[in-house]
């Protein structure tokens, strides 16, 4: 018995002192969960869930698990899913590229990096293509509150330059025969 409390006070002061994935208020992704880094000790971790609860996690088991630290990460890529009409000119998907990233590199805050970009991702029953818009936030994803207003400008231009350039999607009429 004391063998392996010996082994897990080891693992423990390896796992804080030499690994030191995270720091107290790191905002980490431990097992798909997103958690605050609340307190450090010897043997265990504390942690706030995003719904405020508080969890804790041995320091052995933390060092056999893959965290991701946003704090310590660099500038952060985000994805969103937008849905055209099948027959949408290429022409106009580019001129949408090309609007938003000028409204990137004029962007006084520097919220994001340049380039974003738009790309094919499928065609459903060549009636609507779906696009993925690519953009790359400036800043790392530690702050919520700051990546969603970031998020929400990026939004609002896209949806201004999708709109500008007409580019739509329209549900056609289905019919139905009996």
């Amino acid at each position: 018995m004391f063998k392996e409390s010996a082994q897990n006070l080891f693992d423990s002061i390896i796992f804080l002192f030499v690994t030191h994935p995270f720091d107290t208020g790191d905002l980490v992704q431990i097992n798909q969960a997103t958690y605050i880094v609340l307190r450090l000790n010897l043997l265990s971790t504390q942690f706030v869930t995003t719904e405020g609860l508080n969890l804790y996690m041995s320091n052995p088991v933390l060092a056999a698990t893959s965290i991701q630290n946003f704090r310590r990460s660099s500038y952060q890529y985000e994805e969103t899913k937008i849905q055209v009409a099948f027959d949408t000119p290429w022409e106009k998907i580019d001129a949408v590229q090309r609007d938003l990233n000028k409204w990137i590199e004029n962007d006084v805050e520097h919220r994001f990096m340049y380039p974003a970009r738009i790309f094919p991702s499928s065609i459903s029953y060549m009636r609507t293509m779906e696009l993925i818009v690519g953009m790359t936030h400036s800043h790392n994803f530690q702050d919520c509150g700051n990546r969603l207003l970031r998020k929400v400008a990026f939004m609002a231009a896209l949806m201004y330059y999708l709109r500008k350039h007409r580019v739509v999607y329209e549900e056609g009429l289905s019919l139905i025969h009996i």
